[in-house]
C-alpha cells in the first residue's frame, strides 16, 4: 500500500468517525438541510460555514488529492491550508458548536479530513520529498548492500552490449525492447520491486560492464537526486571530474551523488560547497 493510499484511508478514518461521534452527540434532530439557525451567533456560523470554508475547503481537498505528486505546488497549498484553512476551520467548528443539520456534520468531516490529510503529509510523506547530501549518505551507508545488490541484479537481466533506462514511477514501459535486449516480464516485475523496496524510482544501466549504474533516489519539487554507483573504484581521472563538475558530489572512488537539476535555474548540488568540507574534515581526522 502506497504512502498516498495510507494517508487517503486513515484521513477517511478519522473523518467519519468525527462525523458519527458528532451526529450521536447533537442535540434536537433537524431535518432541513441547512438546519434552523434562530440565533444571530447560529445564522453567522452557517453564513461562515457555507460560504468562507465549505467551499474553500472541498477545493483544498480536491487539490490534495489532484497535486499529490506535484509536491512543489503542493507544499505552496499545504501552508494555505496550515496558515490559513485550519485556523479558520478551528474558529468556524466552535462558533457553529450549537448547530445539529446535515451541514454541520458534514463539514466537520471535510474539516477533519484536511486536517489529517495535512499532518498525515507532513509525516509521512513531506520526508520523502527532502533531499540533501547528508541524507544521501546516511540513507546509501544503512542500504548499501541493498544498493549493490540492486546494480548487479539490474546489470545481470539485460544482454551484453546494451545499455537501458527503465523509469517506473513515471509508468514507462520498455516492453517493445525487452525481446531484444533479453528483459522478460519476470524480471522485469522483479526489477520494479527491487526498486519500491529502496523506495528509488528509476534505474540507468550503460553497456559497459565496468561503467556506473545510476539509481533514482529522490525527486524533489522539479529536480531529482540520482546515485551513481561504479562495480569497483572509479580511478583518480573520473574522480576529479566529478569533483570539478558542480552537479555532482563523490563520495568514495565507487559512488557518486548526483543533481539533477530543472531546466533553468542553478545547477549547483544544493550545499555541495558545506558538505565537501565537512567531508574532508572527517577525512583530515582520520588521517
Amino acid at each position: 500500500m502506497s504512502r498516498f493510499e495510507i494517508t487517503i484511508i486513515l484521513s477517511l478514518i478519522l473523518a467519519i468517525v468525527t462525523v458519527v461521534f458528532a451526529y450521536r452527540k447533537k442535540g434536537k434532530k433537524q431535518d432541513s438541510l441547512f438546519g434552523n439557525c434562530d440565533s444571530f451567533v447560529d445564522k453567522v456560523a452557517a453564513v461562515v460555514f457555507s460560504v468562507f470554508y465549505v467551499l474553500p475547503s472541498l477545493g483544498i481537498t480536491f487539490i490534495l488529492l489532484v497535486w499529490w505528486k506535484l509536491d512543489y505546488l503542493l507544499i505552496w497549498v499545504l501552508m494555505i491550508v496550515g496558515w490559513i484553512i485550519i485556523p479558520l476551520a478551528l474558529i468556524t467548528i466552535f462558533t457553529s458548536r450549537k448547530l445539529s443539520c446535515f451541514r454541520h456534520f458534514a463539514t466537520q468531516g471535510i474539516t477533519v479530513f484536511n486536517i489529517v490529510f495535512f499532518l498525515l503529509f507532513l509525516a509521512i510523506e513531506y520526508p520523502q520529498r527532502r533531499c540533501n547530501p547528508d541524507i544521501m549518505q546516511s540513507y546509501y551507508e544503512s542500504h548499501k548492500t541493498e544498493l549493490d545488490s540492486l546494480c548487479n541484479y539490474a546489470r545481470s537481466i539485460v544482454n551484453d552490449g546494451y545499455d537501458y533506462h527503465v523509469e517506473f514511477e513515471d509508468g514507462v514501459n520498455i516492453r517493445s525492447l525487452q525481446k531484444e535486449m533479453g528483459i522478460d516480464d519476470k524480471e522485469l516485475k522483479e526489477l520494479k520491486n527491487r526498486l519500491d523496496a529502496l523506495g528509488c524510482f528509476s534505474v540507468y544501466v550503460p553497456s559497459e560492464n565496468n561503467g556506473p549504474i545510476e539509481i533514482g533516489f529522490r525527486r524533489v519539487s522539479m529536480s531529482a537526486y540520482y546515485f551513481v554507483i561504479f562495480p569497483d573504484s572509479m580511478g583518480e581521472e573520473n574522480y576529479r571530474n566529478y569533483m570539478n563538475d558542480v552537479g555532482y558530489i563523490p563520495y568514495n572512488h565507487r559512488v557518486v551523488f548526483e543533481y539533477g537539476s530543472p531546466a533553468f535555474g542553478d545547477t549547483t548540488f544544493p550545499g555541495r560547497v558545506e558538505y565537501l568540507k565537512k567531508l574532508y574534515d572527517k577525512d583530515d581526522e582520520k588521517d
